[in-house]
């Protein structure tokens, strides 16, 4: 392809009528943070029965390279959100009054009209009511290659099968990784929480609570 496609869009070209809208944001989250766009902050407090972490979400000063539509609009809710305090809770309240409780304006708007217009999937209706997404020749042919760079990823020495990024593989994980050097970050918490490890690095649940 001319241009590689983003974690999300990956993610979503694989399964384009059943692809959570919620792991869409997710990895982008975690792409904006592999390439210093924003950075994780946590402040612990103790107080008398227990101690009290809370993360934060900023964003850097870092120049942005050409980011997609739905990077680019990820990354100005994220600055938007610092307007309360820039926590993770407020980054959750912000992106669902953003895209919609259940994130799907996230999908709607950016994901699929992005593959479409690419010629990956083509746009239908059930019962000439509900919209359903088919892929093209070559939407099969890309997610052909993702789903063989899954299998790839899952050899991959120290990395066991159950770490293997869901639902994306080398070309739409592997730019989650932090940069070299830049340690272990902290887990993201519940909302855009994880359960896998990408090379050590950046932990990456399915999203649960947004």
């Amino acid at each position: 392809m001319a241009t590689e496609l983003s974690a999300a869009e990956a993610q979503v070209l694989l399964k384009p009528n059943r692809a959570a809208a919620g792991e869409a944001v997710k990895v982008t989250l975690l792409s904006l943070l592999a390439q210093g766009l924003v950075r994780i902050e946590e402040e612990t407090k103790k107080g008398r029965f227990r101690v009290r972490k809370t993360v934060f979400i900023r964003p850097t000063d870092r120049t942005a390279r050409a980011l997609p539509p739905h990077a680019v609009s990820l990354l100005e809710n994220v600055r938007a959100a610092q307007a309360a305090t820039g926590s993770m809770q407020d980054l959750v309240a912000q992106v669902r009054r953003a895209y919609g409780s259940g994130l799907e304006g996230f999908k709607k708007r950016f994901i699929l009209p992005a593959l479409e217009s690419r010629g990956l999937i083509q746009k239908g209706r059930v019962l000439w009511i509900f919209p359903n997404y088919r892929l093209t020749p070559a939407g099969m042919a890309e997610k052909s290659r993702i789903e063989s760079d899954i299998a790839r990823a899952r050899t991959i020495p120290g990395l066991p099968r159950q770490q293997a990024c869901r639902g994306s593989g080398d070309r739409a994980c592997g730019r989650q990784r932090h940069p070299a050097g830049a340690g272990a970050a902290p887990p993201l918490p519940a909302a855009f929480g994880c359960d896998a490890q990408l090379g050590g690095h950046a932990r990456c649940n399915q999203l649960r609570d947004v």
